[in-house]
């Protein structure tokens, strides 16, 4: 099968949308984590040098409004007074900041589950919190732009025994949607995922629905039907399945063999119910009907002085291609260059230098390398310990973001800033 790849399609549009500068007033805190990891296992001779932790981020579903979370417990450890988020209002470029108290003396440790964020920058925040007794207690909230809790649920789970509060229980797992009158979320107890509706204006929450299993990624769409993929056992394939919870009825599609293996990780619809799954760096769109319409393989993405660059690395031909946009956000150039030495078995494009020289990183046999690639001479060069570089490194695409429309947001980790780069719907 011919993979459609989109990376180099006439007319995709590439934008950085905006940035925030580490550590600085109004800016975002510079988390570390490990060694980052490649898609080959290296357990001789990993790169040791820690790396920016991911950052999560939300899109609201018409792309006007972003939320970052600036301190996720996962890399902030111990307790902390607020858990804050950066907001940034995409029609006027403006970002501000919301502080969410979380004082309280009974947990232990905080986990936040998921978080979504409307259009009027109102956020919708799922957590969860442990105790010393080893009880875990499931805390839905509404938060207005100023960071006060306009309402919040909260219901116990623990060693098997489950506390229901209003009609919520089980173990929280996601927010599907919000719409103008109720929010969506899921829920899992007992071998089965719930679906919980909750008036967006009081807190009331009531059962919607229930999918007779677990580990699933629901997405609803305008109509509220569920949408969502499952393995079906009796099949021995992946489906495509819709799920209308008041008529208590579901569509099943299965999966043919050229997609089976790109359903595995769902991570968003669009408003044509376009279904889009990741694996790795790579962000596959799928169409209602089960077909493959398009893949955007890409490891890296460096915003440059008024333009982006983004490399893939083709395997088969020991080719790393790099594409370069300019400030209009379309394809301006492409270079090759050739990795066809012994034992390279992956490539990316890492930085520049302060003469705009592409810094590149390859993996040979059990070793990195890191080469300079002379774009003068057009030749690979060892880099020198002396050269000023510029390193950023693209988060992986189960953190990217997609929007109602198909446009798809990227983060990317500077030396300097996190940067939020856009590609335009390209449908």
């Amino acid at each position: 099968m011919i993979i459609p790849l989109i990376i180099d399609k006439n007319g995709l549009e590439i934008e950085e949308l905006f940035r925030v500068s580490w550590d600085e007033a109004g800016g975002l805190q510079k988390l570390l984590t490990g060694p980052p990891m490649t898609s080959i296992r290296d357990d001789h001779n990993r790169d040791m040098e820690p790396v920016t932790a991911p950052y999560r981020f939300r899109v609201s579903e018409q792309g006007n409004k972003i939320a970052i979370l600036c301190n996720d417990p996962i890399f902030v450890p111990g307790k902390f007074g607020n858990l804050e988020f950066l907001l940034y209002d995409t029609q006027n470029k403006r970002i501000s900041k919301t502080a969410v108290p979380l004082n309280d003396s009974r947990f232990e440790k905080l986990e936040i589950i998921d978080f979504l964020i409307d259009e009027n920058s109102m956020l919708y925040l799922l957590s969860r919190f442990y105790t010393k007794e080893k009880t875990i207690t499931n805390r839905l909230q509404l938060v207005t732009p100023g960071g006060t809790p306009a309402w919040e649920i909260e219901w116990d789970t623990g060693a098997g025994i489950t506390v229901r509060n209003d009609s919520l229980s089980g173990k929280c797992t996601a927010i599907i949607k919000a719409t103008e009158n109720h929010l969506l979320i899921q829920s899992e107890e007992a071998g089965k995922t719930a679906i919980f509706k909750i008036n967006i204006k009081t807190g009331n929450a009531e059962r919607w629905g229930s999918i007779d299993n677990t580990d699933l990624k629901i997405f609803a769409d305008d109509k509220l039907s569920m949408r969502y993929i499952s393995f079906i056992k009796g099949a021995n394939n992946r489906a495509y399945i819709e799920y209308n919870p008041e008529k208590d009825k579901k569509l099943i599609q299965y999966a043919g063999p050229e997609i089976y293996a790109a359903l595995a990780f769902p991570v968003a619809i669009d408003i044509h119910n376009n279904i889009y799954c990741v694996e790795g760096f790579s962000l596959s769109c799928i169409g209602s009907a089960l077909h493959l319409k398009w893949v955007l393989p890409v490891n890296n993405i460096i915003p440059g002085s008024g333009y982006l660059l983004a490399s893939l690395y083709n395997e088969n031909a020991k080719d790393l291609i790099i594409y370069k946009w300019g400030a209009n956000g379309t394809l301006a150039e492409t270079t090759h260059v050739n990795l066809n030495m012994p034992g390279i078995r992956l490539g990316r494009l890492l930085g520049l230098t302060n003469a705009d020289d592409f810094v590149i990183e390859t993996y040979r046999e059990n070793n990195k390398q890191v080469l300079l690639y002379n774009r003068a001479t057009e030749k690979l060069e060892e880099l020198s310990a002396k050269t000023l570089t510029k390193k950023f490194r693209l988060q992986a695409a189960a953190t990217w973001q997609v929007d109602k429309m198909g446009n798809i947001y990227l983060p990317v980790a500077g030396d300097e800033a996190l940067h939020i780069i856009k590609i335009a719907e390209p449908l």
